[in-house]
C-alpha cells in the first residue's frame, strides 16, 4: 500500500470514490464541478497496486476562534471502498494528515463525523451542531415598518459570478459576530463556485457603508415558496432588522423562510405573530474539533483576567503535544510556551480542545476526567479565559 497526494489527473478517481461513499451511485462520470472543487495538493489517497482505494482531504482553511483568525485543517471526504475497510487505512491516512498539519502550521482541526465514536479514537471532541430555523413570512411582517429607506440600500446580485465584495464584507463581520466560522475567502475558487451556485447575495448598506450581507436560495412560489438563507452577517440589531425587512418584502412570493443560527441565538425574540408553527432542526452530527499545536492554537486568544498557570497536556495520538506549557495573560491576550516546570493542572488533549472551542464548562471536564486540579485559582482562570461559546459554521467540507 502506498499513501501519497493525488495528481490532477487522479481527481476524477477521487471524485468517483467519494461519490460511492457519500452519494447515490450512478453509472456515470462525476460532474465537472465536483472535480473542479478538488485541490490535488490537499488530497491524500491510498493506492493498492496503482488503484485508489481510500483517501481524505486536508483542507487548508482559516477559522474565527474567539474573535481571532487561526489556520485550520478541515478534514473531509474520508473515504474507503468496502473491500478495504477494517485494514487500518483511514488510521494511516489520519496520521499522515496530522504530520502535514504540523508542517503547514495548522494548529487546529475540524471535521464532520460520519460517526462520532470513530473520531474519538483520534481525540476529536464534539463542539456543536448546525441549527436551522424555519418561520412563516408573517413572523417578520412587522419589520416592514419603521425603516427609513432613505438611509438604507440593498444591493442584490448573482453569487455565482460576483462574490468578491460579499466575501470582503462577510470576513469583516464574521470576525466580530461568530465563533468557529470558517472564512469562505480561505477556500479554493472551485469550491466557492460549487458552494455559491444558484444562490443570490445581498449587501446591506446604511448611509453608504456596508453593515450586513446575506446569501440565499429562492425556491417555489406562494405558500410552498421558501427563501433559504445559506449564511448571513450583521453588525448590530439595526442591520439585522434591515435584513429581515428585505426578507419580508417576499411575503407575497414565498410562504416561509429558513435561517441558520448559532445554538445560543435568542431567535425567539426576533419574530412575532407567526400564523403557522415554526420549526428548528439540527444537523445529524456535530462538528468535532482538535488542537494540533498547543502554543500556536492558544497564542493571541482573548484573556482579560491577568495571571499565569502551567498546564500539563497528554496526547496519545500526537506525541509532540505531550508536556508542560506556561499560559500567561497580560490582561488582554493569552500566550503559551513549552516549559519543563511542574504543572498546576493536568489536561488531556480532549480537555484542552474543548476549552479552546468553549463547548463545555470546567465541571464537565472534571467529570469526564479531562481535567485534573485541586487549585481553585486555576479553575477560575480557565473559566475566565475559556468561557463557553456556541460554535457557528455553515461551510461544509
Amino acid at each position: 500500500m502506498l499513501i501519497r497526494k493525488i495528481t490532477e489527473a487522479e481527481k476524477t478517481d477521487f471524485a468517483v470514490m467519494t461519490t460511492y461513499a457519500f452519494k447515490d451511485w450512478k453509472d456515470e462520470p462525476p460532474k465537472e464541478e465536483m472535480i473542479e472543487a478538488l485541490s490535488a495538493d490537499q488530497t491524500f489517497a491510498v493506492f493498492d497496486n496503482g488503484r485508489m482505494v481510500a483517501g481524505l482531504i486536508n483542507h487548508d482553511m482559516k477559522q474565527v476562534v474567539r474573535g481571532v483568525i487561526k489556520s485550520m485543517s478541515g478534514i473531509g471526504c474520508v473515504s474507503c471502498y468496502p473491500e478495504y475497510r477494517g485494514k487500518g487505512l483511514v488510521w494511516q491516512l489520519m496520521q499522515v494528515a496530522f504530520k502535514e498539519m504540523m508542517a503547514k502550521s495548522q494548529p487546529l482541526s475540524m471535521l464532520r463525523p460520519f460517526k462520532q465514536s470513530f473520531y474519538d479514537k483520534f481525540n476529536y471532541v464534539e463542539t456543536g451542531y448546525k441549527q436551522r430555523i424555519t418561520y412563516p413570512m408573517s413572523a417578520i411582517a412587522h419589520y416592514l415598518e419603521n425603516l427609513n429607506l432613505k438611509e438604507w440600500e440593498f444591493q442584490r446580485f448573482d453569487a455565482g459570478s460576483n462574490w468578491d465584495e460579499f466575501l470582503e464584507v462577510a470576513d469583516e463581520l464574521a470576525l466580530k459576530q461568530y465563533h468557529g466560522y470558517v472564512l469562505f475567502s480561505s477556500i479554493s475558487e472551485g469550491r466557492l463556485k460549487r458552494f455559491f451556485k444558484d444562490s443570490i447575495v445581498v449587501i446591506v448598506r446604511h448611509e453608504g457603508k456596508a453593515v450586513g450581507s446575506f446569501r440565499y436560495y429562492k425556491k417555489g412560489f406562494g405558500t410552498d415558496g421558501v427563501i433559504s438563507i445559506a449564511d448571513w452577517f450583521y453588525s448590530d440589531a439595526y442591520s439585522r432588522s434591515a435584513i429581515f425587512h428585505y426578507l419580508a418584502l417576499h411575503r407575497d412570493q414565498c410562504g416561509k423562510f429558513r435561517l441558520p443560527v448559532p445554538g445560543d441565538a435568542p431567535f425567539y425574540t426576533w419574530f412575532k405573530d407567526a400564523d403557522t408553527n415554526p420549526e428548528a432542526t439540527l444537523t445529524c452530527s456535530p462538528w468535532m474539533v482538535r488542537v494540533m499545536d498547543i502554543p500556536v492554537a492558544l497564542e493571541g486568544l482573548p484573556a482579560t483576567d491577568s495571571g499565569e498557570i502551567t498546564i500539563k497536556v497528554t496526547d496519545p495520538t500526537c506525541d509532540w503535544n505531550n508536556g508542560a506549557y506556561l499560559l500567561v495573560s497580560d490582561g488582554e491576550t493569552l500566550s503559551a510556551e513549552s516549559v519543563s516546570t511542574s504543572a498546576d493542572c493536568h489536561l488531556t488533549i480532549e480537555g484542552l480542545s474543548t476549552l479552546v472551542y468553549g463547548s463545555m464548562n470546567i465541571e464537565e471536564l472534571v467529570a469526564r476526567k479531562w481535567l485534573f486540579t485541586e487549585s481553585v485559582r486555576t479553575k477560575q482562570l480557565l473559566t475566565s479565559w475559556f468561557p463557553m461559546m456556541s460554535i457557528y459554521n455553515i461551510c461544509e467540507f
